[in-house]
């Protein structure tokens, strides 16, 4: 809960924001989201993680979008986002700044969405190994 609280304030997440959060996980930190975005969109590579938190987010009656695939290319045709939260080894295959640790948590802020239907990053907040 720490973490997810400090990776949230740290993204500055309000009401009318758009969140793409990779890595679903248990879906403790997509209703935690939910409750404070307009839109949540989660990816979970995983099929058990995301059979698990799905009907634990529909029985909470959060109005989240899930989806089951590697978060890699994010979710283009639901661009832009105002952020994207990240916990995940993912972060590594892809991160090019020699982060060694498999456990990445990045906060990224985006730009508006390019012409090619994809985003930007524009900053990495936070990043910190575990």
């Amino acid at each position: 809960p720490y973490i997810i609280g400090k990776m949230i304030a740290l993204a500055d997440i309000n009401e009318t924001d758009k969140v793409l959060e990779i890595g679903t996980g248990s879906g403790y930190q997509t209703a935690v989201l939910a409750s404070m975005a307009k839109d949540v969109y989660s990816i979970e590579i995983r099929r058990d993680l995301l059979d698990r938190a799905a009907p634990i987010l529909k029985n909470l009656k959060l109005a989240v979008h899930l989806r089951l695939g590697d978060g890699y290319l994010g979710w283009p045709e639901k661009a832009p986002f105002d952020a994207v939260i990240a916990v995940f080894p993912w972060f590594q295959r892809y991160y090019t700044g020699g982060i060694k640790k498999s456990e990445i948590i990045a906060i990224q802020k985006m730009n508006k969405k390019r012409e090619d239907g994809y985003q930007k990053i524009m900053d990495i907040i936070y990043a910190s190994k575990n």
